[in-house]
């Protein structure tokens, strides 16, 4: 959804100070999804040598997975979530606001983001 959401929206608002937080928002989601799907795959063939390159790569992946998610918490996604309530605010493109904020929501959620929240 985010990528049809970018392809629709990229010409009209790609100067909008919003645009550029839902790009990067966008990125890191790709990279994250990209990591975690990496993390879960098994080699296809028993060879030793591919079963030892996932074992060293594994702890590498998941260290970049954390650190990823540690950034987004103490940073980007408190700009996330201002830019898209910004957009809310502007009555002109609020649906696309709400959108946003749902993803940033349900992204949040599924990575502990909230859950860490609210232990604060």
């Amino acid at each position: 959804l985010l990528h049809l959401f970018h392809t629709r929206n990229k010409n009209q608002h790609s100067h909008s100070i919003w645009y550029r937080h839902f790009n990067i928002f966008r990125r890191q989601l790709s990279h994250l999804t990209s990591n975690l799907t990496t993390l879960n795959t098994i080699p296809t063939t028993s060879h030793h040598a591919q079963t030892h390159k996932k074992k060293t790569l594994d702890p590498i992946l998941i260290a970049r997975i954390r650190a990823r998610v540690n950034y987004w918490r103490d940073f980007l996604a408190r700009k996330w979530q201002r830019a898209f309530s910004q957009l809310v605010a502007d009555q002109r493109f609020g649906v696309l606001g709400i959108f946003l904020l749902a993803v940033l929501a349900q992204v949040c959620g599924i990575v502990g983001i909230t859950a860490e929240w609210e232990e604060m």
